[in-house]
C-alpha cells in the first residue's frame, strides 16, 4: 500500500549562532548556515553589548545585512531575547507609556550599561533584566515623579511572580 500526503511540508531547520563558532562576521555565519543545508539562522539579543547593539542599526547597516541575506539565501526568522520574561516586560512598557515623560531604564550592575527606552519592548527584554537585577528608573516630563513611583511600586510587586 502507498500512502501520499499532498499537504506535508518539508522540516525546515535553523543554526543557532551559538552553535557557530565565536568571532564570525554575519556574512561567514550565513554562508556556514547555507553550506551545512540549514534553512535559517536564529540570532540572539541579550544584554552583552554587541548583541543589544542588534537592535540599534543604521539604514546602511540594515542594508547591507539584507544584501548578505539575499545573496547567501539563508533568512534570519528567529531573533531570541533573552533575560526578562516577556509578561512582566510588557507590563512594565505598557504602565511606562501612560506617562508623558521620557521613561528610562538601566542595570546598575554593569559598567557598560546605558539608559533605555522604557516604553520600548525589545529595549527592555535586550537589557536581560530579572527579578533580582538592580536598576535605575528615570523619567523627565511633566508627570516624571508619578512614572517613577509607579513603576518602582510595580517591580517592587515583582510583578506578582513571588
Amino acid at each position: 500500500m502507498v500512502k501520499r500526503h499532498k499537504d506535508l511540508k518539508p522540516n525546515l531547520l535553523g543554526l543557532y549562532e551559538n552553535a557557530i563558532p565565536n568571532g564570525m562576521s554575519f556574512r561567514d555565519m550565513l554562508s556556514m548556515t547555507a553550506r551545512c543545508g540549514f534553512d535559517r539562522l536564529e540570532i540572539s539579543v541579550d544584554e552583552s553589548d554587541a548583541r543589544s547593539a542588534r537592535l540599534d542599526r543604521s539604514t546602511e547597516e540594515i542594508n547591507n545585512f539584507c544584501r548578505m541575506i539575499d545573496e547567501t539565501g539563508v533568512p534570519i526568522k528567529t531573533m531570541c531575547l533573552c533575560g526578562l520574561h516577556a509578561r512582566p516586560a510588557s507590563e512594565f512598557m505598557a504602565l511606562a507609556k501612560i506617562f508623558e515623560s521620557k521613561v528610562t531604564v538601566k542595570r546598575l550592575d554593569s559598567e557598560d550599561a546605558i539608559e533605555t527606552n522604557a516604553k520600548s519592548i525589545i529595549k527592555i527584554l535586550a537589557q536581560g533584566l530579572s527579578v533580582n537585577t538592580p536598576i535605575e528608573i528615570a523619567a523627565d516630563g511633566p508627570d516624571e515623579q508619578d512614572a517613577v513611583e509607579k513603576l518602582l511600586a510595580l517591580v517592587d510587586t515583582k510583578f506578582g511572580e513571588d
